[in-house]
């Protein structure tokens, strides 16, 4: 996601996740690894700029999403971990970054549910509403009118 939409304000919790892990991957590797130089990416490398959310929607995204739904499955299975192995009320930041991270995820996974062949098309037989010659007038929708329930005496 990070890679596709860049870096806007709203994946901060996503980044946050990012960064958090692969710190904790590279701080692994140099422990087990002592000789060997760190191989796990330390950043991303982000043309500038951002896209909405709903840029997931486009096909180069799309081929994506199993790996989305892969990635929510674990990140919810590492909260679980996290909120019994962890205090809750100290380690409160954290607890919103993955919750937040999450609903993004799960965001971006409705979207790409989405089917957008279902969509209503517009009709290519609507007359002109503009008031031009070949134009009939239309009527104003009804609409039904709420009313208040009376009041209690």
């Amino acid at each position: 996601m990070l890679l596709q939409h860049l870096e806007p304000p709203y994946l901060k919790s996503v980044f946050d996740v990012w960064v958090t892990t692969t710190s904790a991957l590279a701080a692994l590797e140099r422990t087990l690894f002592p000789h060997d130089p760190v191989q796990t990416p330390s950043h991303l490398s982000l043309p500038p700029g951002w896209r909405p959310l709903s840029a997931v929607c486009e096909p180069e995204f799309r081929v994506h999403q199993p790996l989305l739904h892969t990635a929510r499955q674990n990140l919810e299975l590492f909260r679980t971990w996290f909120q019994g192995h962890y205090d809750l009320h100290l380690h409160n930041e954290t607890l919103s970054m993955l919750d937040d991270a999450l609903l993004l995820m799960q965001a971006a996974e409705h979207f790409l549910h989405l089917d957008p062949a279902s969509a209503p098309q517009p009709a290519s037989d609507v007359p002109d509403s503009t008031g031009g010659l070949d134009s009939e007038p239309t009527a104003a929708p009804t609409i039904p009118h709420r009313q208040l329930p009376p009041s209690d005496p």
